[in-house]
């Protein structure tokens, strides 16, 4: 057995990531309509990115695990890999059930972009993930998760990676959870 195959089945979910960073409660603005998110954060964000997925559709993205409803609350922190080799898109998957997390897309990216892309540390990419049936399948045949880039120098991307590929340390996981009753 090779030491990555090792470290996949010696470690549980919650103990190969921790947190990077909490972002705080992203709340759905009142005038938020799901159908309709993506073309208009498009329209409103578009010349804030160096680069833009052209294929961030509310078609291709109309049906996440959690569709989203004006003034939804959800506590949102950004969850980094801590082992040293790579992890599959079903440990990170695993990993965020235990959290209770929702899965809420592409669309749940645009917010956390227009919310809190200022708290984002830099020089790393953000996905929402999903299950695998609830993402758009490209004409390839591969799934894809829609990820905000920060970059470096405070540039932004929002971009697809593959749901099927494996994750590195610099691909942090969103979670978006319930907020915590006081």
């Amino acid at each position: 057995m090779t030491p990555n195959m090792c470290s996949h089945l010696c470690f549980r979910p919650t103990e190969k990531f921790s947190l990077f960073a909490n972002l705080g409660i992203l709340t759905v603005p009142e005038d938020y309509v799901h159908s309709s998110q993506l073309m208009s954060f498009q329209k409103k964000h578009r010349i804030e990115f160096e680069g833009y997925n052209c294929d961030i559709t509310d078609l291709n993205f109309q049906n996440p695990s959690c569709v989203l409803s004006p003034g939804d609350r959800f506590l949102v922190r950004a969850h980094r890999q801590v082992i040293s080799s790579t992890t599959t898109s079903d440990e990170c998957l695993e990993f965020l059930a235990t959290l209770n997390s929702h899965y809420t897309g592409a669309q749940g990216a645009s917010l956390v972009f227009e919310q809190k892309r200022d708290q984002l540390p830099k020089d790393f990419r953000y996905l929402s993930l999903d299950v695998k049936d609830r993402l758009w399948e490209d004409p390839r045949g591969d799934h894809r998760i829609p990820t905000v880039v920060a970059g470096v120098h405070g540039e932004f991307y929002f971009f697809l990676d593959c749901l099927e590929d494996t994750r590195e340390d610099f691909q942090i996981v969103l979670s978006f959870c319930d907020v915590p009753q006081i």
